[in-house]
């Protein structure tokens, strides 16, 4: 049985999903401006029901 690995590079297949979930359910996105680099990017909101 030969095994195939997996590559862990999806972040261009992530950026295409959210791009569409923008496109459908834009309401659940906010702007958040990026620490590292001050530029404004998309954001998936919250619902402040986090249990750490």
């Amino acid at each position: 049985m030969n095994l195939h690995k997996l590559e862990l590079s999806s972040v261009d297949g992530t950026k295409l999903n959210l791009e569409a979930l923008y496109q459908i359910v834009y309401s659940g996105f906010t702007e958040a401006k990026d620490e590292k680099t001050g530029e404004l990017r998309r954001v998936v909101k919250g619902n402040g029901s986090h249990s750490r």
